[in-house]
């Protein structure tokens, strides 16, 4: 079964101050941005730009597959993609810019490509009416 035909469900409340004087919290609407299980790099490394077929130690792949693109600590300025997946540990990987992709260890690849579908069951009490509306648009996207 493909990843994208496999749903996750979710549940997540979110809250704010009721306002700058009062700390009791309240809810609030919010939106969650969800990735793939990606990896983390386990030594500084420098992806050369225009190098194709770059050799890549990571901590564990985490679901990075062959075909991804991945972009550090959530910087989407500058992605990699994935040519091949060696291991749990190994990945083959391509710079298509010319522009060094540098690596330090702990930073996390981040799976860009195929997001995870979530889904969630809208708040349907009549106080949530307006939540419940943000809830439907977000989760048709």
């Amino acid at each position: 079964m493909s990843l994208n035909a496999r749903l996750a469900r979710y549940s997540l409340t979110t809250t704010k101050n009721k306002s700058s004087s009062d700390p009791a919290q309240v809810p609030t609407s919010a939106v969650l941005d969800v990735y793939r299980q990606g990896a983390v790099i386990n030594a500084a490394a420098t992806v050369p730009g225009d190098e194709f077929d770059f050799t890549l130690t990571v901590a564990d792949i985490g679901r990075v597959e062959a075909g991804d693109q991945l972009c550090k600590n959530l910087d989407f300025s500058h992605t990699i993609g994935v040519e091949t997946v060696v291991d749990h540990n190994t990945l083959i990987v391509s710079n298509n810019t010319s522009t060094d992709f540098v690596l330090a260890a702990g930073d996390r690849l981040v799976i860009l490509s195929v997001r995870p579908r979530l889904f969630t069951n809208c708040p349907a009490d009549q106080r949530s009416r307006r939540l419940g509306r943000q809830c439907q648009k977000v989760l048709r996207r």
